[in-house]
């Protein structure tokens, strides 16, 4: 299972953190880049229900509905997710990525 981690804080970034009295932690996360033909490709991350700084990440990203709660099946954590894809808008090869998940409210919380 993935586990909280600082971000480095030994430069400009930890100055900025420690004036506004603020910790380095992100939560636990898994990165996923998901892509498709013909839908514009997301990168997001799931965040683990119970991490002692999830309202608190250094970086603001954690959102209600990328908190999951891992279930232990055949000896194995597994967290089922709905992601959702938007459509490609652009006709030519370049595709932006997506950085923010569908609102997933099939999702458990």
């Amino acid at each position: 299972m993935p586990v909280s981690y600082p971000i480095p804080n030994d430069g400009p970034a930890g100055q900025l953190l420690a004036a506004m009295g603020r910790h380095p932690f992100r939560p636990a996360h898994i990165h996923f880049m998901i892509s498709a033909p013909g839908y514009r490709t997301l990168v997001t991350h799931l965040f683990f229900e119970g991490d002692e700084f999830l309202e608190s990440d250094a970086v603001f990203g954690v959102k209600p509905s990328l908190v999951v709660r891992p279930e232990l099946k055949e000896a194995t954590n597994t967290v089922e997710y709905n992601f959702g894809l938007a459509k490609e808008l652009y006709t030519r090869n370049v595709r932006p990525l997506s950085f923010v998940a569908a609102n997933n409210k099939g999702s458990p919380r």
